[in-house]
């Protein structure tokens, strides 16, 4: 299946570490917010430093390789500070999206139209979308080059194994 190439591409040995040195790069970058004068904003830079939006920012950034994603964050509570602080945030599995038609569903197998549709305003301050619905992602176009070398590592290291 689709999902299964893209997991297994995943564990390509140089291709994960190119994406780790670039999420490494991008996550490492320091940042400030400022109001339209110049005047930083130390309560929404504190609200972004947290945990919560270190993991979000992780999930947006590997959205180039699989392809859309649904982001849900937990409850709005606070941190050790008293700031305010997501209690989670999750990757939705993507064998339950069906970005086409803005769903998410509960079990494999159901039609689409039993599943929420995460564009109602219900689900705005809790479900994030990011990517394109028709993104397949990197890993798709990478598994081509990819798999081929596992199976060629897999011969050379145990020439008796099957495929």
């Amino acid at each position: 299946s689709e999902m299964c190439i893209r997991d297994s591409t995943e564990i390509d040995a140089h291709l994960s570490g190119c994406i780790d040195q670039r999420k490494g790069f991008v996550m490492s970058r320091s940042f400030k917010l400022e109001d339209k004068n110049g005047t930083p904003n130390d309560d929404l830079k504190h609200f972004l430093e947290q945990e919560w939006f270190v993991e979000f920012c992780r999930l947006v950034l590997t959205t180039p390789y699989w392809g859309h994603s649904l982001i849900e964050l937990g409850d709005l509570g606070t941190d050790g500070d008293g700031c305010l602080a997501y209690n989670s945030v999750t990757l939705v599995d993507r064998k339950y999206v069906i970005p086409e038609h803005h769903r998410v569903i509960t079990d494999l197998g159901q039609d689409w139209t039993t599943g929420i549709d995460y564009h109602e305003p219900e689900w705005f301050g809790n479900l994030i979308e990011v990517g394109r619905p028709d993104d397949l992602g990197l890993y798709l176009k990478a598994s081509l080059h990819c798999i081929p070398k596992k199976l060629s590592l897999i011969h050379i290291y145990e020439p008796t194994r099957p495929y």
